[in-house]
């Protein structure tokens, strides 16, 4: 038995959904951010720092003293990390005199490279720094970073920033979400509880509830749908075994009351009751073939499809019943081409075969004649089976197909169940069965694919 705890839930799904929705937001703003803030030619740390450095140009014009331009310029830089850049990675400065040498420097010192960049913002061949210069009428000023280490901390910032903002999304989106998919979710969970409480036979309809919603309309339409099945099942297998309890009753009967003349009598009389036990074993056992041929056509496990020859196959059936309708005087024949391969089930279409000419034979009236046509297309084919005898009434044409029904002018041979058999087998191969001349003489024309669909 599966185990409920290990199944995923739908709840479970919804949820993922939209924690991986959240997920796929923060990837695009993130990627979309990013790009905005490290692409050089449009972005805004560039020009924050660029003018930066040409604030603190002017400044040290400003002064005029260069022993007060270094604690000047250190001062406005230490300023401008703490007021701008609070916490992230150290700028270092350089400054010169304007067309002269390095005057002073923080941190680390310039290189060559460094220190002959134009004014603006520049990453020298080669280098790992990004240097963003700027020249004033006595100084020239130039910050400078390790560009690797500043796109970590800005990737770094950025994914903290927007984690901070949907994490404080979450509360008024996800579970607010959340909860309205596990209140709607509440439905389909009091539906399986009213299906899991109803007992094993209970094939009323669904009740219809004050409020009936759309999503779960056409699964409870099919769940009323399967009780009117399983009702109209039930209802002809009690039928069924009503009927074949009936009909079995009578040579079941006849067995015992020949049986016991069988015993007691001799002579003439006990010829006769060994023929008529006889006869009533042939019925019994003919009976009970065609009870489970009905049930086989009527069951849901099918036998596996095979390729076949139909006409082997026909020829092969009307082989065994040669000797009946020799005995009778009754003229077989079959008509169609040489060979007619089929993908199948070979022991329904034999038993569509067998009935149609145990009927014909048995009711096509001696010294008549019974004959077999088939025709093929490329997607089905037509089986007719056409006896010569006294034919079926118009007002009996509509019932020749239901189970045990015998026509009023019987002689009561047969068991009422051979074209009943017909009928379930054609449908559980896909094809149909008709009755087309009700008149003198029967036609019965069976139309199925040449390819029978899966069951």
């Amino acid at each position: 038995m599966t185990n409920l705890a290990r199944l995923p839930t739908l709840l479970g799904r919804i949820t993922a959904v939209l924690v991986g929705s959240f997920a796929i937001v923060f990837v695009v703003l993130f990627a979309w951010s990013a790009w905005g803030l490290l692409a050089r030619d449009s972005g805004e740390l560039d020009r924050g720092l660029l003018m930066s450095a040409r604030s603190i140009a002017d400044a040290l014009d400003a002064t005029g003293d260069e022993a007060r331009a270094g604690s000047t310029s250190i001062a406005l830089l230490r300023e401008l990390q703490q007021r701008d850049l609070s916490g992230d990675p150290p700028l270092h400065l350089a400054i010169t005199r304007t067309g002269g040498s390095l005057v002073m420097h923080s941190g680390v010192a310039p290189d060559a490279a460094v220190l002959a960049v134009a004014d603006g913002a520049h990453t020298p061949p080669g280098s790992r720094w990004r240097v963003y210069a700027a020249t004033g009428r006595q100084w020239r000023v130039l910050l400078f970073d390790d560009e690797a280490v500043r796109q970590r901390w800005l990737a770094g910032t950025l994914a903290s920033d927007l984690a901070l903002n949907i994490a404080m999304a979450i509360p008024f989106v996800l579970l607010p979400l959340w909860g309205a998919a596990r209140l709607s979710l509440r439905p389909l969970r009091n539906l399986s509880a009213a299906v899991a409480a109803r007992q094993p036979l209970d094939t009323t309809p669904l009740p219809a509830g004050p409020r009936r919603w759309r999503e779960l309309a056409p699964l409870e339409d099919a769940l009323n749908r399967l009780f009117e099945r399983t009702a109209q099942g039930v209802a002809r297998e009690k039928a069924f075994v009503h009927d074949a309890a009936h009909e079995l009753r009578t040579p079941l009967a006849v067995i015992a009351a020949q049986a016991h003349l069988l015993a007691t009598s001799e002579g003439a009389a006990r010829t006769e009751a060994a023929a008529r036990l006889q006869s009533a074993v042939e019925r019994a056992s003919h009976l009970s073939q065609q009870l489970l041929q009905l049930a086989q056509a009527d069951g849901a496990v099918r036998a596996p499809l095979q390729a076949l020859d139909l006409m082997d196959l026909l020829r092969d059936a009307m082989a065994l019943q040669a000797a009946r309708a020799d005995a009778q005087g009754t003229e077989l024949a079959l008509e169609g081409p040489d060979q007619l391969p089929l993908h199948t089930d070979a022991r329904t279409l034999r038993a569509i075969v067998d009935n149609l000419l145990d009927n014909a034979l048995r009711h096509g009236g001696a010294g008549g004649s019974v004959r077999v046509r088939v025709a093929a297309g490329e997607r089905q084919l037509t089986l007719e089976v056409v006896d010569s005898g006294p034919g079926i009434a118009a007002e009996d044409a509509e019932r020749v197909f239901e189970r045990f029904w015998r026509a009023s002018a019987s002689d009561g041979r047969g068991t009422g169940l051979g074209l009943a058999i017909v009928r379930e087998a054609a449908r559980s191969l896909g094809g149909e069965v008709v009755l087309q001349r009700p008149g003198p003489g029967a036609r019965f024309v069976v139309t199925l694919p040449r390819h029978t669909p899966p069951a």
